[in-house]
């Protein structure tokens, strides 16, 4: 009988240990049947509990007008918050922020079906509990998407967005605007000139007001600039910040972060930054140049492309990585990493073979 009760405190604490392993799954953690489609966005409410954005209409099996869900620490819904709409609108949530007094701004390609039967995009605000500010009124873009999402210390709202010309409907059109926090009106202050040649899919703000931008463009106010520039906080091209050639060729900009020390990092797909073989991950120096210090070697590679598709910085400057990758510098390792400081892959971090 002891032996028995020996063999089950030690099969108890080594499956704790088990759990506890950086990479395994964190089982006090059960979403049930979770979503019934993709989630896209995930971040911490003011309450402490986590929001859900994406594509879904059902999270354990809880209605919204929109697809923006709050769960508890367990992964249980949490049934007290309501995401509200305007009646007859279908969203689909591909970034979601918050305003300093809780506020949830959400973006993507939601339409609103007006009494024309015109579908327009927008940006939308509502409570910390879900209910819709009908005061932030946005302009409306005909058949469009909004990728890119960020907010200011001033609650300014910066975006990037595709759509479709009213007059011409088979030209697309791209936006990167400011909008003011109190009813979504745009900033004036906030000049692009002749504006960008391509969809703007990731915004940071640095501490000193300079936004960094990247997306699918290579010229911004008629200066070439590959898939990532700096614009001064009046929406002026910054050109301290040198990329020189940029990204590669067609390459997608998935997320932007800034390190405590001002650096950058970037992922997505590509494979060389200003002619430097970076493969999904790169980091950049306050002036543009790439940080040699910070070596991936073969970086995130998979068998048809080399996707990282976001990013979140540890205290510790340890990075987590996601995306659609097999391998990271040529150790095998499926859909998720976390990286060390200076590029090399944390192998203490185990996540097994990882989401399917």
């Amino acid at each position: 009988m002891k032996t028995k009760l020996h063999s089950l405190i030690a099969l108890l604490f080594l499956s704790t240990i088990l759990r506890a392993q950086p990479g395994s799954l964190d089982l006090t953690f059960d979403p049930g049947v979770g979503a019934n489609q993709r989630i896209y966005e995930a971040k911490f409410n003011t309450d402490g509990r986590i929001l859900l954005g994406g594509l879904f209409s059902e999270y354990q099996y809880y209605l919204n007008d929109v697809p923006l869900v709050s769960v508890e620490s367990n992964g249980t819904i949490f049934s007290s918050f309501y995401a509200s709409g305007i009646a007859g609108t279908f969203h689909d949530v591909l970034a979601l922020n918050k305003l300093s007094n809780g506020d949830i701004i959400i973006s993507g390609a939601m339409y609103n079906y007006n009494s024309t039967g015109v579908n327009y995009s927008y940006i939308s605000r509502n409570t910390n509990t879900g209910a819709y500010v009908s005061t932030f009124s946005p302009p409306l873009l005909l058949n469009g998407t909004v990728r890119g999402l960020a907010i200011q210390t001033d609650d300014k709202i910066i975006y990037g967005a595709e759509y479709t010309d009213a007059i011409n409907t088979t030209i697309t059109l791209y936006k990167l605007e400011r909008l003011n926090a109190n009813n979504g009106s745009v900033d004036a202050t906030f000049n692009t000139g002749t504006g960008i040649n391509g969809v703007v899919t990731a915004i940071a703000i640095q501490s000193d007001g300079k936004i960094i931008i990247g997306g699918s463009f290579t010229n911004y106010n008629g200066s070439s600039r590959n898939y990532i520039a700096r614009i001064n906080s009046n929406g002026t091209i910054d050109n301290t910040f040198n990329v020189g050639t940029g990204f590669s060729s067609f390459a997608q900009i998935k997320n932007i972060q800034i390190q405590s020390d001002g650096k950058v990092v970037v992922v997505g797909e590509f494979t060389s930054y200003n002619g430097t073989a970076r493969s999904g991950i790169v980091r950049i120096n306050t002036n543009g140049s790439i940080d040699t210090s910070f070596n991936p070697g073969d970086g995130a590679s998979g068998v048809s492309s080399t996707g990282v598709y976001d990013l979140a910085i540890q205290p510790d400057g340890k990075m987590i990585i996601v995306g659609d990758f097999f391998s990271y510098d040529g150790t095998t390792i499926s859909k998720i990493a976390r990286i060390n400081a200076n590029g090399t892959l944390d192998t203490s971090f185990n996540p097994g073979t990882g989401p399917n």
